[in-house]
């Protein structure tokens, strides 16, 4: 049996893999600016799981509160990371950039809860396929890690990032 996507993305040092001729993606990277916006709208959900999406601004290779890369904001809340769940966000969330340290990168991953309400994230087989018609609009199918192999219908969202 192969090994999970979770084991081969640390092997990878988090970067793509192929998996049967797709690049599957541990999470999307993109380099906003101060003042841009992220939309993300909600298109579909498989999954017996609440799905949901974590949105960091991280500075690369800095692990903990060190690498915090800015602050993020929905609403009335700032934070350097918003998790977002399908079941009580809108259909569309707009997410403001509102400071983006210089190198730092917005990462937009997966998550899932669970019956008993614990939340999961980068577990087996978790990843997402990237689909982008344009450099600023994405689509991710979402693999939330469970089962055999990955399936990439457990959560599909798009995501736009705006520019002032």
């Amino acid at each position: 049996m192969a090994p999970s996507l979770m084991t081969q993305f640390a092997e990878s040092g988090f970067e793509p893999i192929d998996w049967e001729g797709a690049l599957v993606h541990p999470m999307l990277r993109l380099r906003p600016h101060s003042g841009d916006r992220v939309v993300v709208t909600w298109e579909s959900s498989d999954s017996p799981r609440v799905q949901g999406l974590g949105v960091r601004l991280r500075m690369p290779d800095l692990a903990g509160p060190k690498g915090y890369g800015g602050t993020l904001r929905v609403g009335a809340v700032e934070s350097p990371a918003i998790m977002l769940w399908m079941d009580s966000a809108p259909p569309s969330v707009v997410i403001e950039c509102v400071e983006v340290l210089n190198g730092a990168e917005l990462r937009i991953s997966n998550r899932w809860r669970l019956a008993d309400g614990r939340e999961d994230e980068w577990l087996n087989n978790y990843g997402m396929l990237v689909e982008s018609t344009d450099p600023r609009l994405f689509v991710l199918r979402c693999s939330d890690g469970y089962g055999q192999a990955p399936t990439f219908d457990d959560l599909v969202v798009r995501v736009e990032l705006i520019s002032p």
